[in-house]
């Protein structure tokens, strides 16, 4: 038994004594949720907690049903319910049933509910001693609260804390598996060096048939798959210690696209030629021609976030073909088929006005409707046939995210299976630089003594 529910037991087994009472059991619940205790209302939002102490095993949904509505008169009425001929459960004759509300200064603790066999039991002098014990008996309510709200905080902690280790070990074998991967190559080119590099005679009978240039390239970027990798994990770890750090600039995003689709499209003309093909295109709406104003970002940020995006769109489109990506002055998720990745206060959102909005756009496998949140969550692949043959850690779409939430914007996701994606980042407009015209100027003002606040003003924010 936990020293909540031993205080609970106590209060019951006290009034039972006191009235000499038949059935005493605590509820505790408060239908006014105005009216209730801040405590009771925390413990009343969880499911998974104990709410009544002692109650009868043998009550049915229709006794269950009368007593609600007993609690909602009691409650607002502030005063005991009583009844002297009550027809209990499991009893052929009328009895005697209570329903006492028990109040601290903070609101309204829980419901007492006591029950005697004997009709006409709670007269005056009952309910007088059972009043004066609950002026003292509410503070062990009240503390008996206080102690389930604890235990309940700390399994919260033991559970999250079991859950973020199993993350870590999840994390942990993933990373040694990706690891694994660029040194394994390294280690068989190194060896193939150390056999045949070193030994001059053996190094020219072997240059016919072994390409040194292309073994270093391979080292090379294998090595460059590791430096990716390590970072993606230091970004990781910067983002759940809130040490991710923004240089936020105005930024041309168009030309950064620009740059971004010229170079990646250099790259993949030398590995695979003539597979893919990236284009970028520009769509204003407004009433007169002006050009797209500049974003409010990190630019080293935004062409991480835009990486990951191309590499996914990349590695998930396996036939190649056309990847789009679209930068536009109005949100292009008008439809339902869109969903909200990042979380963000109504006004965040309904200022479409005040994005610039980035739509990386594929023709690939997409990704079925019941896994798209999920891979925006850290360590998450998509459960595909091709998964094997894809590299990857689960990092990308959640550093995307991140980096997004990081400079205020939002990310907004399209996908069906078989019919391809599209990921538009909502990136902040910067701010319009003020002329000398439009410049404040500075006013005097007599300062003023700060107002305190009243009782009334002040809000205790509970854990």
């Amino acid at each position: 038994m936990s020293s909540a529910e031993a205080l609970f037991a106590r209060v019951i087994v006290e009034i039972r004594a006191l009235i000499n009472c038949d059935i005493v059991y605590l509820d505790l619940v408060c239908t006014e949720t105005a009216l209730a205790h801040p405590l009771l209302q925390r413990l009343c939002a969880r499911e998974d907690l104990q709410r009544t102490y002692g109650k009868p095993g043998n009550w049915d949904e229709e006794m269950e049903g009368a007593l609600r509505a007993l609690y909602d008169i009691t409650t607002q009425m502030g005063v005991p319910w009583i009844s002297n001929a009550a027809r209990l459960p499991g009893q052929a004759s009328v009895g005697s049933l209570a329903v006492v509300p028990v109040s601290s200064s903070g609101g309204v603790l829980g419901m007492l509910v006591c029950c005697h066999t004997r009709p006409e039991f709670f007269h005056p002098g009952i309910m007088h001693l059972l009043q004066h014990y609950l002026a003292t008996g509410s503070r062990r309510l009240l503390e008996g609260l206080i102690e389930l709200y604890g235990e309940s905080c700390v399994r919260r902690y033991q559970d999250t804390s079991a859950q973020l280790m199993q993350e870590q070990h999840h994390f942990l074998a993933l990373l040694c598996h990706e690891l694994r991967r660029p040194l394994t190559a390294l280690k068989g080119y190194t060896e193939l060096y150390m056999t045949y590099g070193d030994d001059p005679g053996a190094q020219e009978a072997s240059l016919e048939s072994l390409d040194w240039r292309a073994y270093l390239r391979m080292v090379q970027e294998k090595t460059q798959q590791l430096e990716l990798l390590l970072n993606d994990v230091q970004d990781v770890a910067r983002v759940s210690q809130g040490q991710l750090r923004m240089s936020l600039d105005a930024v041309d995003i168009v030309s950064l696209c620009r740059q971004m689709i010229t170079s990646e499209q250099e790259r993949l003309d030398q590995v695979s030629p003539g597979q893919y093909r990236l284009s970028l295109e520009v769509a204003e709406v407004a009433e007169v021609a002006r050009e797209m104003p500049p974003a409010w970002v990190d630019p080293a940020r935004v062409r991480q976030a835009l990486a990951n995006l191309l590499d996914n769109a990349i590695k998930y489109s396996p036939q190649g073909g056309l990847i789009e990506i679209l930068v536009t002055d109005h949100a292009p998720y008008s439809g339902s088929s869109y969903s909200l990745v990042t979380t963000h206060t109504e006004r965040e959102r309904s200022a479409e006005n005040h994005y610039l909005y980035v739509t990386v756009h594929d023709h690939g496998v997409g990704i079925p409707r019941h896994l798209q949140q999920a891979l925006f969550r850290p360590f998450t692949r998509l459960e595909h046939d091709m998964h094997e043959r894809v590299p990857g850690n689960g990092l990308g779409l959640y550093l995307v995210q991140s980096l997004v939430e990081q400079m205020h914007g939002q990310v907004w996701l399209q996908s069906d299976e078989g019919r391809g994606t599209s990921i538009t980042l909502a990136l902040p407009i910067a701010p319009m630089p003020m002329t000398d015209e439009k410049m404040p100027q500075p006013e005097y003002r007599q300062p003023q003594r700060a107002k305190a606040p009243t009782p009334d003003e002040i809000v205790l924010h509970m854990p």
